[in-house]
């Protein structure tokens, strides 16, 4: 029986499966190993990949895509309200869970994004079964390591309307790790592994130390909203200064235009990772006025800056989170297409003093190649009932289970520190800042000294510091009304 491993990206999307006792990447319809994250609603007709995406001239409004920024939030997630303007497509609040609102021969129809993931999903299924000309229900699907319960969930689901099994939801750069692993040999030395992963909406970072065949995972960071799609958006801003500069028309609420012109972004990044100049040019942009621009790497890097340096801000928080040295690292392997931007690398290979970075395997097919791994050994163990997964097992589901819930505290109480930092002095006494941060600093203690307890043990300390934080916000804006409220929400 055939499993697959699927990376569910943000902008592409890639699946692999065992055939003749090697893992290989499937080939979609078109004959290409990604497939664009789009789907598009025409009449009675639904694309999916690449067909849908190069509708977007004439069909804007029903065509989707960056779904994955949507699974599993919130209808008032403050990050969602800022995607929802760059967006050709409408989405509505219902009972706040965002809703997708697509014209099908002028009738209104809704859907939810599992729904809309789950079309990606079952195209993908299709792919695999045309190229291994069985039926495949089983896979194993990858997440960043940082998405929450509720987006995880909603991940699932989408697998199970797709018609799938989903045996497991995999971190990414777990799945990139077990790639790594396979094609290299580290035998019993012990080997410190950086697993830089930037794709097109997300990025991770990971420590993972590797010793023979065990991996330990010492740490994981990143920021769910970072990726070639924010660095495509700066450059569409860039391009709506340039043609009111040029004809003083201001493009911003035209969502035609402005899907029209983030194609032509897209296209101009990739360009710029291999050539020094870019040209975009839009004809018929507005109004019958064609745009036309260009723009230099140097341009590019400069509009990108602080994108480019939040990456290393979270590989040293990362470090710093795994307790290790910047010099203890012995590979830095490269995952994610927007890896490829030379000024990334450039910045990475001099933030480690110059460490040659690892480009050995394909930054863009390497998390599906490893969750089909990982897949085909979790078959392997439920029919042969064996107790342990071939080599590139990491841990139980128990364990990971476990993990995730304490890296999901962890993640609560950088939240916190974060946002009373931000909060600043001027709104805190100095007996609340001590109060806040030294409950902080108490709980991260008990994480560190109490690693193996318990889900329910970890999921009630953050209840109780929930209710902690909540109650000295409420005592705090009797003093000031403005101090934002997103703590109750």
């Amino acid at each position: 029986m055939s499993v697959i491993g699927i990376d569910l990206g943000t902008t592409l999307s890639c699946v692999a499966v065992l055939k003749n006792e090697r893992i290989e990447i499937v080939p979609n319809n078109e004959g290409d190993r990604l497939t664009p994250s789009y789907v598009s609603f025409s009449g009675d007709e639904v694309l999916t990949g690449k067909a849908a995406k190069y509708d977007m001239d004439f069909n804007h409004r029903n065509i989707i895509y960056q779904i994955k920024r949507l699974i599993g939030k919130k209808y008032n997630d403050p990050i969602l309200q800022g995607d929802l303007k760059l967006w050709g497509f409408e989405v509505i609040n219902k009972n706040n869970c965002p809703i997708i609102q697509v014209d099908c021969n002028h009738d209104l129809k809704l859907f939810h994004p599992e729904q809309i993931s789950s079309t990606i999903l079952l195209e993908l299924k299709h792919d695999a079964e045309t190229y291994m000309g069985s039926t495949i229900t089983d896979a194993v699907i990858t997440v960043p390591a940082y998405f929450n319960s509720a987006q995880r969930k909603s991940t699932k689901e989408a697998g199970k309307i797709a018609g799938l099994n989903v045996l497991q939801i995999l971190n990414e750069p777990t799945a990139a790790a077990i790639a790594y692993k396979l094609h290299h040999t580290h035998k019993h030395k012990a080997c410190n592994v950086l697993i830089f992963d930037l794709g097109g909406g997300t990025f991770d970072v990971s420590v993972i130390t590797i010793r023979g065949e065990v991996f330990d995972i010492k740490a994981t960071g990143g920021d769910a909203h970072l990726g070639g799609e924010d660095f495509d958006n700066r450059m569409v801003q860039y391009c709506i200064q340039e043609f009111y500069r040029q004809t003083e028309v201001d493009l911003s609420k035209n969502k035609r235009a402005l899907s029209r012109l983030k194609m032509k972004c897209e296209d101009a990044k990739k360009k710029l990772s291999v050539s020094v100049i870019a040209k975009i040019n839009v004809d018929s942009i507005h109004s019958g006025i064609d745009f036309k621009a260009t723009i230099s790497r140097a341009k590019f890097e400069d509009i990108n800056n602080d994108y480019f340096a939040k990456t290393l801000h979270g590989v040293q928080n990362t470090l710093n989170q795994a307790k290790m040295t910047k010099d203890k690292i012995d590979e830095i392997v490269l995952i994610g297409g927007s890896t490829r931007i030379p000024k990334i690398q450039e910045m990475l290979k001099r933030f480690f003093n110059g460490k040659q970075l690892n480009n050995s395997i394909n930054p863009d097919e390497a998390v599906a190649y490893g969750a089909a791994v990982y897949a085909t050994d979790l078959i392997k163990q439920k029919f042969s009932e064996r107790k342990h997964l071939m080599e590139s097992k990491i841990f139980d589901e128990r364990l990971e289970q476990q993990r995730e819930a304490r890296q999901t505290f962890e993640y609560y109480i950088s939240d916190i520190k974060q946002y009373f930092t931000c909060v600043g002095t001027h709104k805190l006494s100095s007996y609340e800042t001590q109060l806040i941060f030294g409950r902080c600093d108490n709980e991260s203690n008990w994480i560190e000294e109490h690693k193996m307890s318990n889900i329910g043990e970890l999921e009630k300390r953050q209840l109780h510091l929930e209710e902690f934080v909540r109650h000295v916000i409420y005592i705090i804006r009797k003093k000031d009304k403005t101090l934002s409220t997103r703590w109750f929400n």
